[in-house]
């Protein structure tokens, strides 16, 4: 069974940067679908002491006031 076209990515149409209110620093990627639609906006955040490591966030199926109120809060402790 296929899934749906929606659910078939095929690349990134833009990546923005931006700061949070805890002011960490990420990216948004705005994935695009076979249906040239943009059903998807992931966040990464960059580890502070590893550059290389990402702690990565998918919008899925919350609501959009949801998701954001996470990405906003995120933060990094030790």
């Amino acid at each position: 069974m296929k899934p749906p076209a929606d659910f078939l990515l095929i690349g990134v149409r833009e990546t923005i940067k931006f700061t949070n209110s805890k002011n960490v620093k990420g990216v948004r990627a705005v994935y695009v679908n076979v249906a040239n639609e943009t059903p998807a906006i992931d966040v990464f955040f960059e580890f502070p002491d590893k550059k290389t490591d990402f702690v990565h966030f998918g919008n899925g199926i919350l609501s959009t006031e949801v998701f954001n109120t996470i990405i906003d809060s995120f933060k990094f402790t030790k």
